[in-house]
């Protein structure tokens, strides 16, 4: 594929995600007990904030959902991918699976790799289904790293999880192993990846390697739930870097 018709074609890939992310992010915080963690956790999300209401949202739940179906049938493509993600959003969020940690693990994991799945289908114009070898490969692996590391994300979320009943990985598990074995995954993947691609490349070690020790870091040494958020931000800029590793081992070599 070349680069023109990944420019051309990258807009409506972008509009996929922001379409199933509308889906996702509605039906997640619109639940009483969403809202009641928000006000704990996230009191600048829009509903325990004010600037929305619970029914409203819920209107616009299904409003969005049969709308972004339609645009990935008819226009966007990325069929399949959206209604796997009304699936996985459907277990998490109204069969409750979001309360044990591995289950909110899975999900989340699978979740994430399909949002990068859609755009790819818009893309590529045919469904990641079709797609075998390395490419499949990359997405599995893709779902691995995101398995072990996600709990990253409830570090900075205990206080709202414990009141709230939610039993997630530091809770379970405690604090500091999350922290250690979070630490250990990402050292190991941020090894394994350039070394899959086998990559010579000075740049691709050095994005890969660097994120990852920033985030293992912040994440050992800062541990206030505030200093959480921010860790949070850098593990996601690792991921963005271990998702760029394939382009630039591409280029660089």
């Amino acid at each position: 594929m070349s680069a023109f018709t990944i420019l051309e074609r990258l807009p409506a890939a972008l509009f996929w995600d922001w379409t199933q992310l509308l889906v996702l992010d509605v039906a997640n915080q619109r639940r009483p007990e969403s809202i009641a963690e928000d006000k704990l956790n996230k009191p600048w999300r829009p509903i325990p904030s004010g600037r929305i209401e619970a029914n409203t949202a819920r209107q616009l739940l299904l409003c969005s959902i049969p709308v972004s179906y339609i645009l990935s049938t008819k226009v966007l493509g990325g069929e399949y991918e959206a209604a796997t993600l009304y699936i996985l959003n459907w277990i998490y969020n109204e069969l409750g699976a979001e309360s044990h940690w591995f289950l909110r693990n899975v999900l989340n994991a699978a979740g994430l790799t399909y949002l990068a799945a859609g755009p790819t289908a818009v893309l590529i114009r045919k469904s990641t289904r079709e797609l075998e070898g390395v490419s499949i490969e990359w997405f599995l692996i893709c779902l691995a790293i995101l398995f072990t590391t996600i709990q990253v994300q409830d570090l900075r979320d205990q206080e709202g999880d414990s009141k709230r009943g939610r039993e997630t990985m530091p809770l379970v598990v405690g604090d500091s192993v999350t922290r250690w074995l979070t630490a250990g995954a990402i050292l190991s993947w941020s090894i394994i990846i350039p070394a899959y691609w086998r990559s010579s490349s000075l740049l691709c070690w050095a994005v890969s390697l660097f994120l990852g020790l920033l985030s293992i870091q912040r994440l050992l040494m800062y541990r206030t739930a505030q200093d959480d958020h921010i860790t949070f931000k850098f593990w996601a800029l690792w991921i963005i870097g271990l998702y760029a590793l394939p382009a630039l081992q591409a280029v660089y070599g």
